[in-house]
């Protein structure tokens, strides 16, 4: 058979990771230097399609295998995300199937923090008895369950918990962009799709496709740097795709919300807002303009390091190109779930590109209609009983989505006796959502812990039970969609190890032991025929035998000059009474990040983290070919600014010890000018915990483990950098 090899995978990811998604390395090319021929160059190729699981892109591929085992993978022409392109974490990811460290049993844990293989009826008999002991004695409200969204695990999992009657379910959205969310469902109710490709103007803030890679955006935004588009990165660090940008604004971290808010007051004071736009499409602007007075270019300087002329500046040409500028919406980056203040910084960037009237406009932001599937409906689809109660945390957290809920509350919902079974789907919060030691000791508080997976993660390791799941491309899941196009997991090769089970088969089972089997009473081909119901025969046809399909849809998006805001009244709301609901103001307005390093302080810093373009967080450093990568080129190391280390007397490659309230961990240093010198920085795929996940133990630190279990007061985020560190150099 032919194989990748690990050097020639190192070989060819590493350029993957630097160029192929700006366009510059063919798969052709990498697939030469990839593979190495083994002898079976004429055996029959088998071809299906599948979307990635390395990351929450879902980028479409193609799985090629020869003799039942996996050969290649490619990026799918047609998927909006790939168009024929795979970065390096994707092709390593599919090598999961064959890690020697995957799940291969269902697992209980011994009295002595041990664990042992069962068998899959005595886990689910087990399961069963303690679920139902649960809802006894608590009512279903005390089960919750959380889900990293996939495909089938987002289906199966929501209905599992919806079952029985709660509507605890969570997603790793409060260590991802959950104070997003919840800014974007007060002011306009969701977030809009960019058109770069006739933007003039685009600012990032704490964002970087480069190292958290769609391959279709990075190569995308490439190109339109081509043709001339100006790009502004905030960001406390020259991050990957920095160098790209014409202006690089190396922000004070936790500070943004002051920049925006100073960009705001130039657009208000000197009129340079898009007033057409406000008059017919807004509402509270008066308030807003009263809020914002105050906030000006110097006020900012002080508080983001910024030189007021230049936050003056950049409003100024952002005016000057709108409706064609705008700030990118982000992710996790600086307002996903970052700082104490990041509700508010989302809230403010949405309200900035509105006063650029960019919304519906061509090179601005807009909507549209993407792929509706059908309805389950049928005998096969019993409807779901009511709620007995609503999510749990809820009446904490009023403003924050339902259907995402902050999945850290519920670990505090344990210690308080509030939640007593839980669930957990191919998701880890142990080291990835809040600090990892204080969350680890919540879960040893619950009377059950379930966790299904496909390695042995840190979660796993506080687990009561742990069920073995297949990987992404020994399975068929059900559809899932990006703009226009749908797709389907068709499974690209047979099961490597017999005792492990889909997700779908996994759900159906234990849903038969709880006592809520008459859920459950389809196959996932049942669910995939009901929701494709509704197109065109053509389009189902395509979908179940290609797994990627374009559908038609009524009302595409695309920037034709109308908002079509999802507001009721289809505009933004600049001020409003809900923000009091949640402990905000009516009006925007300026909050200090919870923690502030002293710069007179020298030793002493703000611990940030980020992506880097080999990994999904901790999900990938146990795949040799990735984590080799890694060692190869020191990226574990802990970025220093270069005169604050000169200070400490720290060079490169010196030993470093970061302390904070909550841990003290070694690391190594690598200094640069290129890092805001009030902070250092991390990937955020390190320090992991597990014994069972040997290829990436030892290395780096978990930024996670400085920072105190916390939950931002307005959204329930975990405010993943508000920590203090203190560095000093190790003694050799």
């Amino acid at each position: 058979m032919t194989k990748l090899t690990r050097r020639g995978f190192l070989k060819a990811s590493t350029a993957t990771a630097a160029v192929a998604t700006l366009g510059t390395l063919s798969y052709q090319d990498w697939q030469k230097q990839a593979y190495a021929s083994e002898g079976e160059a004429d055996a029959e190729v088998q071809i299906s399609s599948s979307t990635c699981n390395a990351c929450s892109n879902k980028c479409g591929l193609e799985v090629f295998t020869k003799n039942g085992k996996l050969w290649k993978i490619k990026g799918s022409n047609i998927h909006p995300n790939s168009l024929g392109t795979l970065c390096a974490r994707g092709h390593g990811f599919a090598t999961n199937a064959y890690n020697d460290a995957r799940l291969t049993s269902p697992l209980k844990k011994n009295e002595d923090g041990t664990f042992s293989e069962i068998s899959w009826e005595q886990a689910y008999q087990e399961i069963g008895e303690k679920v139902k002991k649960i809802i006894a004695e608590d009512g279903p409200q005390a089960l919750a369950i959380t889900q990293d969204p996939r495909p089938s695990g987002k289906f199966y999992s929501k209905r599992f918990m919806n079952a029985f009657g709660s509507q605890n379910v969570y997603t790793h959205h409060a260590a991802c962009n959950l104070s997003k969310l919840t800014a974007y469902a007060h002011t306009i109710k969701k977030e809009p799709k960019c058109d770069f490709n006739n933007a003039d103007a685009v600012m990032f803030i704490g964002r970087s496709f480069g190292d958290g890679i769609k391959p279709s955006a990075m190569k995308n935004l490439a190109n339109n740097v081509k043709r001339g588009l100006h790009i502004i990165m905030v960001d406390p660090r020259f991050n990957a795709t920095a160098h790209m940008a014409k202006d690089w604004l190396a922000i004070r971290p936790g500070t943004d919300l002051a920049l925006i808010l100073a960009m705001s007051n130039v657009l208000v004071t000197e009129e340079l807002y898009d007033k057409d736009f406000i008059e017919n499409y807004t509402t509270g602007f008066d308030e807003f303009a009263e809020a914002v007075k105050d906030y000006t270019p110097e006020w900012a300087a002080e508080i983001t390091t910024l030189p007021a002329s230049k936050i003056k500046e950049v409003a100024e040409f952002m005016a000057e190109k709108a409706p064609k500028a705008f700030i990118e919406p982000s992710w996790r980056a600086a307002f996903g779930c970052s700082y104490y203040n990041s509700t508010e910084t989302a809230r403010a960037t949405i309200l900035f590109n509105a006063l650029l009237g960019c919304y519906g406009k061509k090179g601005g932001m807009y909507y549209g209609d993407g792929v509706k599937f059908g309805k389950l409906e049928g005998p096969k689809f019993k409807k779901l009983p009511e709620p007995v109660a609503p999510q749990y945390g809820s009446d904490r957290f009023p403003l924050t989505p339902t259907g995402s809920g902050s999945s850290v509350v519920v670990a505090e919902g344990i210690e308080k006796g509030d939640i007593k079974g839980l669930f957990y789907y191919q998701s880890n919060p142990v080291i990835g959502y809040t600090n990892a030691e204080d969350f680890g000791k919540r879960l040893d508080m619950a009377d059950l812990v379930v966790v299904i997976d496909v390695q042995m993660s840190e979660t796993a390791m506080h687990a009561h039970y742990v069920l073995p799941d297949t990987t992404y491309i020994e399975r068929m899941e059900v559809p899932s969609s990006t703009g226009t196009v749908a797709d389907v997991r068709l499974q690209g090769i047979p099961k490597v190890h017999e005792n492990t089970r889909p997700v779908d088969q996994i759900f159906t089972e234990l849903a038969e032991a709880c006592g809520i089997g008459e859920y459950f009473t389809f196959t996932v081909q049942d669910v995939i025929d009901a929701q494709i119901a509704p197109f065109p025969d053509e389009v189902k046809e395509k979908l179940l035998k290609e797994g990627i399909a374009k559908v038609p849809v009524e009302n595409p998006k695309k920037p034709d000059g109308d908002p079509h805001f999802p507001n009721d009244d289809n505009k933004i709301h600049f001020a409003d009474d809900v923000w009091l609901e949640g402990g905000l103001g009516r009006n925007i307005q300026w909050i200090e990040p919870k923690y502030m390093p002293n710069p007179d302080n020298i030793d002493e810093f703000r611990l940030i983290a980020g992506k880097q373009s080999i990994h999904s967080h901790t999900m990938t450093t146990n795949i040799p070919h990735l984590i080799q990568i890694t060692k190869d080129y020191d990226l574990d190391r802990v970025w220093i600014n270069t005169k604050r280390a000169e200070a400490l007397g720290i060079k490169e490659g010196d030993k470093i010890e970061i302390s904070s309230e909550v841990s003290t961990t070694p690391a190594i240093a690598h200094v640069t000018e290129r890092l805001h010198p009030d902070c250092i920085w991390t990937a955020s795929h390190y320090g992991t915990k597990s014994p069972y996940l040997t290829e990436g133990a030892g290395l780096g630190i978990s930024s996670m483990d400085h920072t105190p279990f916390h939950m931002e007061p307005f959204s329930g985020s975990n405010m993943s950098q508000e920590n203090l560190v203190h560095v000093k150099k190790m003694e050799a």
